[in-house]
């Protein structure tokens, strides 16, 4: 596999912002506004505005006017209607939108939510049976439906009318309902294909209610439609966009009482709330109830009109996100462990598929995709508490997942999904074989698997980390698929301190940018030796920029994505190491060779303190890379690692102290009442002095 690397989407030293000239932003904006394919002051404004001329007209959609047409007659002879979701936050705020506004028709409404590890994804025809003969007449799906062939016919059969709303890919052959709105029907003629299922229901009330109460529908339900929207990862542009800024203003506000109890349960009360509050703190509680339980306790939050429900729902919700959580944990560490003992690398060419019957059906999926983004290979994970097992599978970079499981399809029950995420059945007793098989089928193209380059927008520059600078940026906001939050390199920067945080899972860093600019930074997800970076050294780094407000302060705060030793530094650090390696085999050496491996004085009393400060602390191995590094900063002197090298060669040499040097590791121990000693009296360094002197 080939490991990611950085690239930057515009070079301000080689590109302009000329095309967005007449803005009044400033040039970080319109770099930003470029980046995002926006190339002229009209399309710009309108970005930013995000203004109701991005509204179209939902009769443009296919079989609005049919649906519609339903509908009334629904209303007018009072039917019954019934509403079938799905248990993802999309699913869930689609069905608790409709419920709401159907309900305030006077409708009498049922809803029906399939079980995630009974039922899975989609229409049953259990379920339709079940829902006709409590009296519905009409169904209604939201967020699924469009590949449900045999549940519409079976449907049909028995006179219960189906008006399919749903945003999934279809091909031409559509189910024979008796309305079908999906904007990504080929027939349809909607400009907005990116819609999510919430929004697509969205839509629909607003033909219902027609052009002149979208103001007050608007804001009645923009929180949940939003909250959706974001979730299920949707474009952030178009229609989306003003979803999703509209519905982010008025989350803070909100009448909606689960809505607000869970905001406030979930800690957000009084805090801004923007798309990452809600992709990681609000949908993941939403969605527990799916994963680890029944997802009619989120549809019922939404649809409560009694706060002591809504707080119980709200709490209710909050412990099945804790235990999704641990149980998440507890599968990741299960995998980490079986992954050990099996000798699996990070970057190996292989595609992770491991099985295990106490596994939770509804979490394997969101374990699968932090294994694979750890590792960077295909992960399937297996739970084998039902026969036959079910699992699902995550990808990286350019691999096919879909098309893996179809060349290995004979060991499957079934299996579904696309080329980055996939779910399948398999007996327990084909596991081996399937994992066997995948390998061999794929090893090839493993071999070849291009990881996606880390992009950023654009190089800051240090003057521009600035309150004022990142306030600006906000006018982007909110961020999401296809405008995602602005990430950005800065160059040769000094890392101050390190601090690791929450038992070590974490770093927090003192970041000096420039002599009197210093800012704190975070690395989640990393710990001291994985980053192999110190104090004292000049790093490169990629980020997201943001403000933090502490007791009433604001500070520019930066969120690392990935960093790494500055290119000069780390040359010069191989350089040394070269040099080293030559006198170690007694090669000869130029005269700036010997000018940059010969220690002085100084450098030794460096080194000698440091090794001592840390053998008082038992502490006697040291890591290569990092020793040099290590004394410099403690130091405040530029003692290389050839330099360093020396150094404990020649207090070898004189007893000082004895040390090993075993692959990338250095264990030193300091002899105790060890004499002084004349440096003058080395051989080693005598000899290196002789060659400079002779060169």
């Amino acid at each position: 596999m080939k490991n990611s690397s950085w690239q930057c989407m515009f070079d301000r030293r080689t590109q302009n912002t000329d095309a967005l000239s007449s803005l009044a932003q400033s040039e970080l904006v319109k770099i930003l506004l470029i980046n995002r394919g926006i190339n002229n002051a009209d399309e710009a404004n309108s970005f930013i505005e995000a203004g109701v001329e991005l509204w179209n007209d939902p009769f443009l959609m296919k079989d609005m006017d049919k649906a519609c047409e339903r509908l009334a007659r629904a209303v007018k002879n009072r039917e019954k209607i019934a509403v079938y979701g799905d248990y993802d936050v999309d699913g869930v705020t689609a069905t608790a939108v409709l419920i709401n506004y159907l309900s305030s028709l006077g409708l009498e409404t049922a809803y029906y939510i399939p079980q995630r590890c009974d039922e899975g994804y989609g229409l049953n025809s259990c379920a339709i049976k079940a829902l006709y003969d409590a009296g519905a007449t009409l169904l209604i799906t939201v967020d699924s439906g469009i590949t449900g062939f045999e549940e519409v016919k079976y449907a049909n059969s028995i006179g219960l009318d189906i008006i399919i709303t749903d945003h999934h890919e279809c091909s031409s052959e559509i189910p024979d309902a008796f309305a079908v709105i999906n904007p990504k029907r080929p027939d349809c003629p909607y400009p907005f294909k990116n819609l999510a299922g919430v929004g697509v229901v969205f839509k629909l009330i607003c033909a219902i209610a027609g052009k002149a109460k979208m103001k007050d529908l608007f804001c009645r339900y923009c929180e949940l439609v939003a909250i959706g929207t974001i979730a299920d990862v949707m474009p952030l542009s178009g229609e989306n966009r003003l979803i999703a800024k509209e519905g982010l203003k008025h989350l803070q506000s909100t009448e909606n009482l689960g809505l607000r109890a869970l905001i406030n349960k979930s800690g957000l009360e009084d805090k801004p709330i923007n798309a990452v509050s809600v992709s990681f703190v609000l949908a993941p509680r939403i969605n527990a109830a799916g994963r680890v339980g029944n997802a009619n306790l989120a549809v019922e939050l939404f649809v409560t009109k009694d706060k002591n429900t809504a707080d119980e729902i709200a709490d209710e919700l909050i412990k099945k996100n804790r235990l999704r959580q641990e149980t998440e944990a507890q599968i990741l560490r299960q995998v980490t462990e079986a992954l050990e003992i099996r000798g699996i690398k990070k970057n190996e060419p292989s595609i992770i598929v491991l099985e295990n019957e106490e596994w939770h059906q509804g979490v394997i999926g969101v374990v699968a995709s932090k294994i694979c983004e750890r590792y960077s290979c295909p992960t399937i994970l297996i739970s084998t508490q039902e026969e036959p097992g079910k699992g699902s599978g995550r990808s990286v970079g350019n691999f096919s997942l879909f098309r893996a499981l179809e060349k290995t399809s004979s060991y499957l029950e079934k299996f579904g999904g696309h080329e980055l995420a996939a779910g399948l059945s398999i007996k327990k007793e084909n596991i081996p074989a399937f994992r066997e098989e995948i390998n061999r089928q794929s090893r090839e193209e493993l071999m070849s698997i291009e990881l996606p380059a880390l992009m950023a927008d654009c190089e800051l520059y240090p003057g521009e980390a600035t309150i004022d600078t990142i306030n600006e940026l906000s006018v982007l906001e909110p961020y999401g698929t296809a405008n995602p939050t602005p990430v950005f390199i800065m160059k040769n920067v000094l890392i101050w301190d390190t601090v690791p945080i929450s038992g070590n899972k974490h770093l927090r860093f003192n970041i000096q940018l420039d002599r009197d600019k210093f800012v704190s930074a975070f690395y989640f997800n990393k710990t001291e030796e994985e980053l192999g970076v110190i104090s004292g050294d000049r790093v490169d780094i990629v980020f997201t920029a943001g403000i933090h407000t502490y007791r009433g302060r604001d500070s520019v705060q930066f969120i690392i994505k990935d960093m790494e030793l500055s290119r000069q530094y780390g040359t010069n650090m191989h350089t040394c190491h070269e040099i080293y390696l030559k006198h170690r085999d007694c090669l000869s050496l130029k005269k700036d060779e010997l000018e940059t491996i010969i220690p002085v004085r100084d450098d030794f009393v460096a080194t000698y303190r440091y090794l001592c400060s840390k053998a008082q602390r038992g502490i006697c191995e040291f890591s290569v890379l990092t020793l040099a590094r290590e004394v410099s900063w403690h130091s405040k002197r530029d003692v290389n690692h050839a330099k360093m090298m020396v150094c404990l060669e020649v207090m070898a040499e004189n007893s000082l102290i004895s040390f090993q040097y075993v692959d990338k590791t250095i264990k030193v121990y300091i002899n105790k009442g060890a004499p002084k000693i004349d440096l003058n009296d080395s051989k080693i360094l005598t000899k290196l002095k002789e060659d400079y002197a002779n060169a």
